[in-house]
């Protein structure tokens, strides 16, 4: 019987992955947080083999620095991250934590139960799309190009890469949701960046933003 962990904030997760796990008889939740800070200051089962984590965005920042919180206190549990969150983007950026796995909640429920086997056997469990792009050449835009924006740029450039979409970031500088938009045109012109996806990965990449 493999004992699992699971820290997320939504109860009706918690449930339904208690659900999916106890009907393959080889699973089951022995312990559950609504957050990491909870399960950091709950006693918790010796017999936890695997730990899941969701991440999520906190005021628009990923937690991410949760996982190293984690394996602080249980650094023998493989942690398996659990979220809905860009695969593409952040389960590359879980990997660099040295985490067991990266699942989409998007995934189907095989999918989930294939990551918690896996991790169990103390493998990494990594999805065919997240595979790609690992082995796919990713050609990083030019760090000195950052110094081509304006220092107002600069600044939506870092919300931009924190997650933040063009409403929350006009409300954080009081300026109209219009303006944003011209200035990450703007930013993805002079960055030479299709969207805002390759506008996170590059901020990620060249530790623009803390996570």
């Amino acid at each position: 019987m493999i004992n699992v962990c699971i820290i997320d904030d939504h109860e009706i997760v918690r449930q339904g992955v208690k659900k999916i796990l106890g009907a393959t008889n080889e699973m089951r939740i022995v312990q559950e947080a609504s957050s990491p800070t909870r399960i950091l200051n709950q006693s918790v089962p010796e017999d936890i083999h695997i730990i899941i984590l969701d991440l999520s965005f906190d005021q628009g920042y990923c937690d991410l620095s949760s996982i190293e919180l984690i394996k602080g206190k249980f650094p023998s549990i493989p942690i398996l991250i659990f979220s809905m969150m860009d695969e593409a983007i952040f389960g590359l950026e879980a990997l660099k934590y040295k985490v067991s796995g990266f699942v989409s909640k998007q995934r189907s429920s095989t999918i989930l139960i294939q990551a918690i086997q896996t991790a169990h056997k103390g493998n990494t469990y990594i999805s065919s799309e997240l595979s790609q792009i690992l082995a796919s050449q990713y050609t990083q835009p030019d760090i000195n190009a950052i110094e081509t924006l304006t220092n107002r740029e600069k600044e939506v450039l870092m919300l931009l890469g924190a997650g933040l979409n063009p409403t929350k970031i006009s409300k954080h500088l009081f300026l109209s949701i219009k303006t944003i938009s011209t200035y990450k045109r703007r930013i993805l012109d002079k960055l030479q960046l299709e969207n805002s996806t390759e506008l996170i990965k590059f901020c990620l990449q060249n530790k623009l933003i803390n996570l």
